[in-house]
């Protein structure tokens, strides 16, 4: 392995801009893998013979171990680095995807789902401390971006590999089998890495005196990230109730065959890319990362609520859902940014997993089963604008209880909160 790590793939990877690619293809393939399951659900429905508040309670319970997995692997990449914890989760959850494929039973495919969920989940903390401890602190919030990207094209991917693979969607099972040729990507990851290690910092290799749940949690930390956790939950209420839907949507409510569902739906999330850049160059260099939060929330909120209510029409829904993606999907990695520059480099791991991916979590958990329970009786328009639409508006009002950042100085920054805060003892 040291010879691997010897050669310049593995001195390409212990640099900034290495960390970089690698966090942003293991978290390529995890969305993808994620997402899969989402285009699969009409096929899911039809073979299995489910209404869709199975599928929701379905997709609400995977998340349970979302809720555990992540903060678990936060806290050990703190502790440990991120190296053998990334290749482990990618690993892990490649295999309980392609399990999902041979799946016999309504019950055994959604146990598959759960397992799936949590290890895949659980990259998202992962690579978001990966990314902000080894970036340049002047570029820190572009590098976040890009890795932000990440998921939606992990989503794109998967929506041009289901038409292709599900034979048009009659063959929900195909598309699963991509989630194999991950596990080779998962070892080559690991052959590459440095050495674990808790942060890609020198102070990182000090002793560490407070645990990084005790450090969250002490009164510098704990009110930023109760706000932070509370914008996350929303934000995954609004997205949990809306986009794992949307292709069922655009088959059930807009009249769409399941390949012009799938475009519409990869389209949109490619299209999403450049808010979250836009948002990334605005916060850091004109507006400020707690206002760009405020103002790109309030947009996708605003924008999706205009796209569900719009007659159905198959270019008009490309041009209007694209138009919210970029602020919708962009809001997560804004909030990202100011999530990860708000806390030390000690504890990013720790806070991008608690206040970040396990909140997250906890509305992606109630998000569907409201969609599934709602749907039935309101419709998918009236569904949308109840759920989701005001969960988003949500994640503006928190953003604004939130401190302002200070601008980024240097690698050994700590959180940089305009406000006074007493120092650790």
């Amino acid at each position: 392995m040291n010879a691997i790590r010897n050669t310049r793939l593995g001195r390409a990877a212990d640099t900034p801009l290495g960390a970089l690619v690698i966090a942003f293809v293991a978290w390529t393939l995890a969305a993808m893998d994620q997402s899969i399951f989402g285009y699969a659900v009409p096929g899911v429905l039809k073979e299995f013979g489910v209404g869709l508040d199975v599928v929701g309670l379905m997709i609400s319970a995977s998340f349970m171990a979302g809720v555990v997995l992540p903060p678990v692997a936060g806290v050990l990449v703190d502790l440990w680095g991120p190296r053998v914890v990334l290749a482990a989760c990618l690993a892990i959850a490649s295999l309980l995807v392609w399990m999902q494929s041979i799946a016999t039973g309504i019950v055994m495919l959604g146990v598959l789902r759960v397992l799936s969920y949590g290890f895949s989940g659980a990259l998202s903390p992962v690579t978001n401390a990966l990314v902000a401890n080894s970036a340049p602190p002047r570029q820190r919030a572009m590098y976040i971006a890009v890795l932000q990207c990440a998921y939606p094209f992990g989503w794109f991917l998967a929506a041009m590999a289901f038409v292709p693979l599900s034979a048009g969607g009659t063959h929900w099972r195909g598309p699963f089998a991509i989630a194999l040729l991950v596990l080779p990507l998962a070892l080559l990851i690991y052959l590459v890495m440095p050495a674990d290690r808790a942060a890609s910092t020198p102070q990182a290799a000090a002793p560490r005196e407070r645990s990084p749940l005790r450090v969250l949690a002490s009164p510098r930390y704990l009110k930023v990230a109760v706000w932070c956790g509370l914008a996350f939950m929303l934000y995954g209420i609004a997205i949990g109730g809306s986009t794992f839907y949307l292709p069922t949507y655009f088959q059930k409510d807009r009249g769409y065959s399941s390949d012009d569902a799938s475009l519409i739906v990869g389209i949109t999330q490619l299209v999403a890319l450049p808010g979250y850049f836009a948002a990334a160059w605005l916060g850091q260099s004109r507006f400020g990362v707690r206002r760009t939060t405020i103002l790109w929330a309030t947009l996708g909120g605003a924008l999706f609520g205009l796209s569900v209510w719009s007659s159905a029409q198959f270019a008009r829904d490309i041009a209007l859902f694209g138009l919210m993606a970029p602020f919708l999907f962009g809001t997560a990695s804004i909030l990202t940014i100011y999530m990860l520059e708000a806390f030390d480099v000690s504890i990013r791991g720790t806070a991008a997993s608690i206040c970040g991916s396990a909140s997250l979590t906890l509305g992606l958990i109630i998000g569907p089963m409201l969609t599934a329970r709602a749907v039935e009786a309101w419709g998918w328009q009236m569904t949308f604008s109840t759920v989701a639409v005001p969960a988003t508006l949500g994640v503006a009002l928190v953003a604004a209880m939130l401190p302002e950042l200070e601008p980024a100085q240097d690698a050994a920054q700590s959180a940089p909160l305009a406000t006074s805060r007493p120092q650790e003892n």
